[in-house]
């Protein structure tokens, strides 16, 4: 188990977060970085996450 890191944590160079997967800790990041790719076509608006985008576009509806 150890050769594939099993039970070994990844930590979050920016913060305390810590998780076990590299895709827990690549979707953690996108928490600290100012790109918002996500953008609302109608009001210009943009986010960090497609969820987000997701949200917005129920309140304008």
């Amino acid at each position: 188990h150890m050769k594939y890191g099993v039970g070994e944590k990844l930590k979050c160079p920016t913060c305390e977060y810590t998780c076990a997967s590299r895709s827990m800790l690549n979707s953690h990041l996108k928490k600290h970085s100012v790109d918002k790719p996500f953008l609302c076509e109608t009001c210009g608006s943009s986010y960090k996450f497609a969820s987000l985008l997701k949200k917005h576009f129920k309140k304008i509806r």
